[in-house]
């Protein structure tokens, strides 16, 4: 499972650049509804689109930046339980390089062709899911998390996400 685990993450970053919106020029604004933002290191985004892969039991949620600089930046929230349940879940999982699923949730940052940060099993990172609409098969909620790159020697903060009926 842990050969799989890399391998889905690299096809939902894949589809991810592939399928992103249109990029803006000042990080903030999206054509079309916004259904996601943060802040990294206090550099906001939003995003008008988003990807998500249903493993089963649990399932992940990819969104990418609106930002025309060349580079997608995606958030991917993972291991969210499925159907999705009004809650807080911890992100202390490391997503990506085969690591064995810990049952919790996880979260990445990926910077295409840069740094990917990670939370990992000593993290403080939140998953907050505030509604759920079974009707619509969609949820909302927010998150937050510190994400370090590969070598350990570098963390962002991820801060202020909110996300709004995405579909699961």
């Amino acid at each position: 499972m842990n050969k799989h685990l890399y391998i889905l993450a690299a096809i939902i970053f894949a589809v991810t650049a592939l399928t992103s919106c249109h990029r803006d020029t000042d990080n903030t604004s999206c054509p079309g509804t916004v259904i996601a933002s943060w802040k990294v290191d206090g550099t906001a985004y939003k995003s008008s689109t988003f990807v998500t892969y249903n493993l089963g039991s649990i399932f992940n949620v990819t969104f990418t930046a609106c930002v025309n600089d060349g580079v997608d930046k995606t958030i991917t929230l993972g291991y969210i339980p499925s159907p999705p349940v009004v809650g807080a879940y911890p992100l202390k999982f490391e997503m990506l390089h085969s690591h064995p699923w810990n049952n919790m949730a996880g979260a990445d940052y990926l910077i295409e062709n840069g740094e990917n940060y990670f939370t990992d099993s000593t993290g403080t990172g939140t998953l907050v899911i505030n509604s759920v609409n079974t009707a619509d098969s969609t949820f909302s909620g927010g998150f937050s998390f510190p994400a370090t790159n590969d070598a350990g020697t570098q963390t962002v903060q991820i801060t202020e996400g909110s996300f709004t009926n995405i579909r699961y």
